[in-house]
């Protein structure tokens, strides 16, 4: 939404807390974005590797288009 006034749009501040289950904070955003990056880290990893089977599925399923049509 934009503010007509001043031709920009509205932003909404409040107050950092900490969440009550995991008791997060400032000290520890550090690790938090550590874990972040290993956990993006790891799914980048499966992606590849799902990308790779689906080349190989492609591969085969085109040999065995070219075996039934020669």
């Amino acid at each position: 939404m934009f503010d007509p006034r001043w031709n920009k749009p509205r932003v909404v501040l409040c107050k950092q807390r900490p969440h009550e289950d995991t008791k997060f904070f400032h000290q520890d955003s550090g690790c938090f974005i550590g874990e972040l990056k290993d956990t993006i880290s790891k799914l980048y990893d499966r992606i590849e590797s799902m990308e790779a089977r689906l080349q190989k599925l492609e591969q085969v399923h085109e040999k065995k288009q070219e075996q039934t049509s020669g």
